[in-house]
């Protein structure tokens, strides 16, 4: 890759610099990212399907298609 001048270079480095800083983020700090703008009302949020079964309605499914 050629840079025409030092601008765009610094601006390349700049880039580079915070996509590398991005990747290196561990799981740990991007949940709490997302914990911290969640609302706390308990409500579901809006367009939320709640017609779903409860989880362990799943897991038993599960495990009778394993027994099977």
């Amino acid at each position: 890759m050629t840079i025409a001048n030092d601008t765009a270079e610094g601006l390349f480095d700049g880039f580079d610099w915070e996509m590398t800083n991005l990747h290196n983020i561990s799981a740990c700090e991007a949940g709490s990212v997302d914990m911290q703008e969640a609302p706390t009302t308990g409500a579901a949020p809006s367009g939320a399907d709640n017609k779903k079964p409860p989880a362990e309605a799943a897991s038993k499914m599960a495990k009778k298609a394993w027994m099977a």
